[in-house]
């Protein structure tokens, strides 16, 4: 008996993307393969330029300002304070940088939640 030849040879290409289809869903934008997508995805495209933005006049400042360490301490009122002993949360009053700064030296990974509020006269402008 004669071994079957198949009638045409398979399409090694065609299933090396549907493989990659399933492996890298993220790399088929609109169906189609996207080269810059699979290599990001793969963690070998470079410097990826951000879909957007976030940027205002003085970000290079804010930057600078956020490396320099802080001198700032927080101190509890208890006396303000309700039921300080048995508190379990602090609302805490003071320079949204310096404070944010005491956050991440002294309590990272223990707090679940920063809520900045913009001081109202920072939303005000001169007319």
């Amino acid at each position: 008996m004669t071994p079957s030849v198949p009638d045409e040879t398979r399409d090694a290409h065609g299933e090396l993307l549907a493989q990659l289809r399933d492996l890298v869903p993220s790399a088929f934008l609109d169906g189609e393969l996207d080269r810059d997508a699979l290599l990001g995805a793969l963690g070998l495209g470079g410097e990826v330029e951000p879909a957007f933005s976030f940027s205002w006049p003085g970000i290079e400042r804010a930057r600078q300002d956020a490396r320099v360490p802080t001198t700032a301490t927080l101190i509890p009122d208890e006396d303000a304070s309700l039921h300080w002993a048995d508190a379990h949360d602090v609302l805490i009053e003071g320079d949204n940088l310096q404070v944010l700064k005491l956050l991440k030296n002294g309590y990272s990974r223990a707090v679940k939640l920063i809520y900045i509020e913009t001081k109202t006269s920072d939303l005000i402008t001169a007319a």
